[in-house]
């Protein structure tokens, strides 16, 4: 299984590849298409934006990524274009990006944030909102496949991203979602440059990866990521100076 993620994430964007990885894996033949029991419902942020929300297991969680521009406290976080990401990368300085540098992008796939503005205390999400951490992810990830991560069979991540090829591109394999989520790839910047609209999204937990044989490790934080070319999703470590799309939760 390692190996084949290994090879997964060289293929995506190998600059900044995760260095930790727990794959669900999809078989078709046991694909439980069930929709799940969820309640739906709106949150709207500090730049008056408003998003779908899905209430999943006493969590509710947005079914749009963020877009927001400012903090909870209105204080305004950096707007950093393509060229300026490399530099941002170097100095660890909270940022986000629009794909491309197009604001048609940023009404459908949202902004694209580094770690470093998801962990700001002024926080990045709606007032009373928050970043999902480590355990947050986890528990979605169990409901969907609740052979999590032993035996992950259950086309969890399929579970999680919209139907259809209008957002995701062909074939946008096992695609249900049952659970509402209404997962889209925004892609991400890297250096100076972006790929991936379209292909892969990666959502940001709050929580750093901390692996004890390798101090470098909290360099990364985990996040969770789905692709067009599966049904799997890939829950990992990675570098907190990428570009991912945010999902914010509070609880029930």
């Amino acid at each position: 299984m390692l190996k084949t993620s290994k090879l997964f994430m060289r293929v995506v964007f190998s600059l900044t590849a995760a260095i930790f990885i727990f794959t669900g894996c999809s078989k078709d033949e046991e694909n439980d298409d069930t929709p799940f029991n969820f309640e739906t419902g709106t949150v709207t942020d500090q730049n008056g934006n408003v998003y779908g929300t899905v209430k999943i297991h006493g969590v509710e969680w947005m079914s749009e990524n963020l877009k927001t521009t400012t903090y909870c406290n209105g204080a305004p976080i950096d707007d950093n274009l393509s060229t300026d990401w490399l530099n941002v990368f170097l100095n660890n300085s909270p940022a986000y990006a629009i794909y491309g540098n197009n604001p048609s992008n940023a009404a459908v796939y949202g902004h694209l944030y580094n770690w470093f503005a998801v962990d700001d205390a002024r926080n990045i999400c709606p007032c009373g909102w928050r970043v999902p951490t480590y355990d947050d992810w986890e528990a979605l990830l169990k409901l969907i496949n609740p052979d999590y991560p032993i035996n992950p069979n259950n086309n969890g991540g399929g579970k999680l991203k919209v139907t259809g090829t209008t957002y995701w591109k062909s074939p946008n394999k096992g695609a249900t979602n049952t659970t509402g989520f209404t997962a889209l790839p925004g892609g991400m910047p890297f250096n100076d440059e972006f790929g991936g609209l379209g292909e892969y999204g990666y959502w940001w937990s709050s929580t750093t990866f901390v692996e004890d044989s390798d101090p470098s490790s909290q360099t990364y934080a985990w996040a969770m990521d789905l692709n067009y070319q599966t049904a799997n999703y890939y829950y990992a470590g990675y570098a907190k100076n990428r570009g991912h799309s945010v999902r914010c939760v509070r609880n029930l």
